[in-house]
C-alpha cells in the first residue's frame, strides 16, 4: 500500500512568529476585500520534497537519515515577498538559500525520487524555488489579487511586525528617531538554520523527523517532545558559537 508524504522544514523562533503574523494580517485583508479563503492552520514551513508517494517508507527514512548525517549547520535567510501565478495564485515569503541548503535539497530529491512511485515535478531539477507560503488564492480576479499583494508588500514588512509588537511609547520613540536621524527603511531578512527535517503523512501528521543537530532520528513522540527540542536548541547554539569563533 502506498504511503503519501511531504518533507519539509518547520520555521522556528522569530521567523515562525513573523510568518504567523503575516498570515493572520493577509487573511484579515483578504476578508475585507471579499476574497474567500480558508484560514491556513499549517505550521509555517518550507517544503523540501513532495508531495510524493512510496511503497516503502522505510527506504525514505533510510535515505533522509543517510543524507542528514552529512550536514550540521545549514543556513538560509527569509525576507521579502514574491508570487506564483500558475497553477494557482500564491503569495509567499522569499527564502534565500545558502549553497549548503541548495546541495542538501538536491541530494534529498536525487535519493528520494527512485524510491517513490510518484512525486512533484518541482523536485526533479537542481534549480529549486525555496519559499514559505502565506496564501493560496483560488478563483480570484487579478485586481483583487494585486491589491492583496500590495497590502502584504507595504504593510507586512519586518519593520511593521516589530512596530506592531511595540508599546505606544516605544512607537513614539521609534518614529521620533526616524524623523530625527532620517533613517531609511532597508530591506531586512531573518537568519535561520535547518535544524530538523520533518516527514509528514496523511493529514499532515508527523511521521518522523531527522535532527541534524543531535544527529538523531526521532519518532513522532520524540519530535513533539519539548525537552528534546530544548536539547536541539542548546546544542545548536553551542555549535554556532564554536563555528563563529573558528571563522573569526
Amino acid at each position: 500500500m502506498a504511503t503519501g508524504f511531504f518533507v519539509e522544514f518547520r520555521l522556528h523562533g522569530y521567523a515562525r512568529s513573523y510568518a504567523k503574523w503575516v498570515k493572520a494580517r493577509a487573511y484579515s485583508e483578504a476578508r475585507r476585500l471579499g476574497i474567500k479563503l480558508i484560514m491556513n492552520k499549517e505550521v509555517p514551513h518550507i517544503t523540501l520534497f513532495g508531495p510524493a508517494e512510496t511503497n516503502d517508507i522505510r527506504r525514505v527514512t533510510s535515505a533522509i537519515t543517510n543524507i542528514g548525517q552529512k550536514y550540521t549547520l545549514v543556513p538560509f535567510k527569509i525576507g521579502g515577498f514574491s508570487i506564483f501565478k500558475k497553477p494557482n495564485k500564491v503569495i509567499f515569503l522569499d527564502v534565500i538559500p545558502s549553497s549548503q541548503l541548495e546541495q542538501f535539497r538536491w541530494e534529498l530529491a536525487y535519493n528520494l525520487m527512485p524510491v517513490c512511485r510518484s512525486h512533484s515535478e518541482y523536485d526533479t531539477g537542481r534549480v529549486y524555488k525555496f519559499h514559505s507560503t502565506i496564501k493560496i488564492c483560488h478563483n480570484i480576479d487579478d485586481n483583487r489579487f494585486n491589491t492583496l499583494c500590495e497590502y502584504i508588500e507595504n504593510k507586512c514588512s519586518l519593520k511593521d511586525y516589530e512596530r506592531d509588537k511595540m508599546s505606544f511609547l516605544e512607537r513614539l520613540v521609534d518614529s521620533a528617531r526616524e524623523r530625527l536621524f532620517r533613517e531609511e527603511e532597508m530591506e531586512r531578512s531573518i537568519g535561520q538554520h535547518l535544524l530538523r527535517v520533518t516527514v509528514l503523512g496523511k493529514g499532515r501528521r508527523i511521521l518522523f523527523e531527522y535532527d541534524l543537530i543531535l544527529r538523531q532520528l526521532l519518532n513522532r513522540g520524540q519530535a513533539l517532545h519539548k525537552d528534546i527540542w530544548g536539547k536541539t536548541i542548546s546544542k545548536f547554539r553551542e555549535l554556532l558559537l564554536r563555528h563563529q569563533s573558528y571563522s573569526a
